[in-house]
């Protein structure tokens, strides 16, 4: 079914999401900080895991194909999310509050943090107040500057580190494929094997 998304943005879109499905042994590693806090937490932390790498992995894209492009493999993303589990709302509103804490519109680069305060903080400080399923959750987002308790700045500093390590991992993995299908798409254009019918069937 034609979904009028760009030709490609389908196969680029399968990359992270397969990828991420095969890595449960990932997440104990990358996130082994999540064991130190009560269980209601790991949801927080899981939602990071998926969120932070999705739209890491989005600004890869932004950065070799441009906006549009960018746009459309995050809305097959949730296409995806839906047709697997349901949850296509739930990854929405998660990159949403990634997009606001990194202070990003689709296709641009994060913002340059204030001295002292990390991106990752500022993402981690945002999923710990604005998902529902945390602990530490507020549903008016006009209170979200109120500043973290000692225990919440506990979860916020080791979510942060969490995060980097996401980050750094999804674009340690896809960066050189991206580079090589930009390549291609220069080569090629609507008949590049990297974009067109020719990959991933």
């Amino acid at each position: 079914m034609d979904s009028g998304l760009p030709v490609g943005a389908r196969r680029l879109a399968l990359l992270p999401v397969n990828y991420l499905m095969q890595q449960d042994e990932q997440f104990d590693r990358l996130c082994s900080e999540s064991r130190r806090f009560d269980e209601t937490y790991r949801d927080v932390f899981v939602a990071g895991f998926w969120g932070y790498q999705l739209h890491a992995y989005l600004d890869l894209v932004g950065t070799r194909f441009g906006v549009s492009m960018r746009q459309a493999v995050r809305r097959q993303f949730l296409e995806f999310f839906d047709e697997l589990a349901g949850v296509g709302t739930a990854v929405d509103a998660t990159l949403d509050l990634i997009d606001v804490a990194t202070r990003t519109t689709p296709g641009a680069p994060a913002a340059t943090p204030e001295i002292g305060i990390s991106t990752e903080a500022k993402v981690a400080f945002a999923l710990l107040l604005g998902l529902p399923q945390s602990p530490d959750y507020v549903p008016d987002s006009g209170k979200r500057l109120q500043p973290l308790q000692e225990a919440q700045v506990d979860v916020d500093w080791h979510l942060s580190r969490c995060l980097a390590r996401c980050r750094h991992k999804i674009q340690d993995t896809f960066s050189t494929t991206l580079d090589c299908m930009e390549l291609d798409a220069l080569i090629f254009g609507e008949h590049s094997p990297a974009t067109g019918s020719g990959f991933m069937h």
